[in-house]
């Protein structure tokens, strides 16, 4: 619980709804918590909400998200944007609703829901000394309305969202997952022995903040939506001059190779002095 010295007060619970925030708040006057609406335009406010645990309503879709940070405070919006590589104001506007081309070709693309979940990475032993580092990270993925199964049996559910055009996100219902995903890595003390890594499933309660940093962090991460829309169009044409043998591609050890050449010949070259 935070305490803002009587300037704000204390918030023990966040619902993601679609009319707001919901919150479950201290009032002076009834000496009890009680449920009530928060106020968009007090950062304050919104600050002593960001710690605490969230739910997410059944109807909720990613455009209230998107709607909601519009009724922010400015003074808000701008924190937030420190946390992405671009403006979430595009999303907001309303060319940002156009429906892109279709990828008639892909039939596993459309997505059913967004789902943020928990992600932990644990290192048990060192190399050379015993470590335990815990590395945690908020995953949000977009979740296949069908599964991909490769050429090897691999089974695809989940999807990245940084490429998706924001008309294919806007109306899919965000969630959270039920449970996370913590990875334990156990190194080898000799070089000859190989890596383990034992995966787990556990509970987990996210934040307010958390969520509202996953998502944006992952929606934002390639560009407004005008932006995505068309490098999209861009990676359509690419692929379309491969598939009808106009573009040649690469192995990715020739382009390591070339690379590396390069380097040491930066290394070898004497420099001149001045």
């Amino acid at each position: 619980m935070i305490d803002f010295r009587g300037m704000v007060e204390p918030v023990v619970g966040v619902a993601l709804e679609r009319r707001g925030l919901r919150a479950c708040v201290w009032s002076r006057a009834k000496r009890k918590y009680v449920d009530s609406w928060l106020e968009l335009d007090e950062p304050l406010l919104l600050l002593a909400a960001w710690g605490t645990r969230v739910q997410v309503a059944p109807s909720y879709r990613m455009v209230d998200l998107f709607e909601l940070l519009g009724r922010m405070s400015p003074a808000v919006v701008r924190t937030l944007e420190e946390l992405t590589n671009t403006s979430i104001r595009p999303f907001l506007e309303p060319k940002a609703h156009r429906q892109p081309r279709r990828r008639e070709r892909d039939p596993y693309w459309r997505l059913s829901a967004v789902e943020v979940r928990q992600d932990v990475e644990m290192n048990i032993r060192g190399t050379k000394r015993p470590r335990r580092r815990i590395t945690t990270r908020v995953e949000c993925s977009g979740v296949l309305a069908r599964p991909r199964v490769s050429e090897t049996g691999h089974v695809d559910r989940v999807v990245a969202l940084d490429m998706t055009a924001w008309a294919e996100l806007r109306d899919l219902p965000l969630r959270l997952a039920k449970h996370g995903r913590l990875r334990e890595w156990t190194w080898p003390p000799v070089r000859s022995e190989r890596l383990r890594m034992a995966e787990h499933t556990f509970d987990f309660d996210l934040t307010f903040g958390e969520v509202m940093d996953g998502v944006l962090r992952e929606v934002c991460g390639h560009g407004s939506p005008a932006e995505k829309v068309a490098f999209a169009g861009e990676l359509d044409r690419r692929i379309e001059e491969i598939d009808r043998g106009e573009a040649k591609l690469i192995p990715a050890s020739t382009v390591l190779r070339e690379l590396r050449k390069r380097l040491r010949s930066r290394k070898t070259k004497p420099k001149h002095r001045r």
